[in-house]
């Protein structure tokens, strides 16, 4: 109820309480860290709960995602990549997850390469989701296939235009000292 007022302070509180009452139970440490960490901007406060649900429970999805979100929003790239990686081993066909971790080797790793296998995955799973195109375009360009993965993020922009696939195409433009294309 509070989450669908948009109260996540009370929200947090109700999930602290659970815990306190419930230390074991592997959901609500994941519910309260997965809050702490996005809805209240605490993800330092978070991890030792997120831990301890994936101590409880380390094959729960839900759990390893929190624990990789956590890491991103800590600046801890390669944990956020280990967990991702973990996590799917558990849930192969998630688009969304093999676009983040495509996101994850194309902007954090000195294999950028690695990107281009998730995100033509992720787009064969979803071939009609502009994101997912546009994470292929990233992830082509990152890895140095430039034309190509400008089109690929034209191609997202045309479908479904997002701050994102417009700042891939500016930092692709730029990279080609293309100045005036990327202002646009």
């Amino acid at each position: 109820l509070h989450l669908r007022n948009d109260d996540s302070p009370a929200a947090a509180d109700v999930f602290l309480q659970i815990v306190q009452q419930s230390p074991e139970d592997a959901a609500a440490l994941n519910n309260y860290a997965y809050l702490l960490a996005t809805r209240l901007d605490q993800p330092a406060e978070a991890m030792p709960y997120a831990e301890q649900a994936i101590r409880l429970s380390p094959e729960n999805s839900s759990i390893i995602d929190t624990v990789a979100t956590i890491h991103s929003l800590t600046g801890n790239p390669n944990a956020a990549l280990t967990a991702r990686l973990t996590q799917l081993e558990y849930t192969p066909q998630d688009a969304g997850l093999l676009a983040k971790i495509a996101l994850l080797y194309a902007d954090h790793t000195d294999t950028p390469e690695k990107a281009v296998s998730f995100a033509e995955r992720a787009t064969s799973l979803r071939p009609r989701d502009a994101r997912m195109t546009d994470v292929e375009g990233w992830a082509a360009f990152k890895a140095g296939r430039v034309a190509k993965g400008e089109d690929l993020v034209l191609q997202s922009i045309r479908r479904q235009p997002t701050a994102r696939a417009h700042l891939h195409l500016a930092e692709i433009y730029l990279s080609q000292n293309r100045v005036e294309k990327a202002r646009e």
